[in-house]
């Protein structure tokens, strides 16, 4: 018989906490993480953002020493230019990337050492049937970040530009 009531007891407690526990949460341990994440920090929109953002790191040598780091932006063969930030020789910058389809724009955000640029590109990928981002982690000038065209797109070796592109490019002061 008290093997029963303990078996008893179990249950209902389990269904205490099982009912009990998500009201607990959601009002009185959820409001006050949120306060917090959001009176000290981010709001939470944009956390969200940089959960869905893509990180790459770029060692800059240091011959390029106070040239602008750039985006070239491919759409059916013809490039420009956009974003950038000033780098120093010898740093790292780290760049955020994130691709909002309902806009039809990528922001992005550049971090090197003390100074922070952040900023907005048309998307050029926003016509592009299929597209693909690389892989986060280190990438170099002149590296690909995202590649598309309308029908198939060349990921494996990337040479040539693709339909739709966004590279990483090193451009002079005097040229901008």
């Amino acid at each position: 018989m008290n093997r029963v009531n303990r078996n008893v007891a179990s249950y209902l407690l389990l269904l205490l906490i099982a009912v009990g526990w998500p009201p607990i949460y959601s009002l009185y341990i959820h409001s006050h993480l949120q306060q917090r994440i959001d009176s000290r920090n981010v709001s939470t929109d944009e956390l969200m953002n940089l959960l869905h953002a893509k990180r790459y790191t770029i060692e800059i040598p240091p011959e390029l020493d106070g040239q602008v780091l750039t985006f070239d932006v491919t759409v059916d063969g013809e490039t420009t230019q956009g974003g950038g930030t000033t780098v120093e020789g010898g740093s790292t910058v780290v760049l955020l990337l994130r691709r909002d389809q309902k806009s039809r724009k990528i922001e992005y955000c550049w971090s090197a050492g003390s100074t922070l640029a952040r900023g907005v590109l048309d998307d050029p990928l926003s016509d592009a049937g299929v597209s693909s981002w690389r892989n986060e982690g280190p990438i170099k000038p002149g590296d690909w970040l995202l590649r598309g065209g309308k029908e198939r797109v060349n990921v494996f070796p990337a040479t040539e530009p693709a339909e739709f592109e966004l590279r990483l490019a090193f451009q002079s002061v005097s040229a901008v």
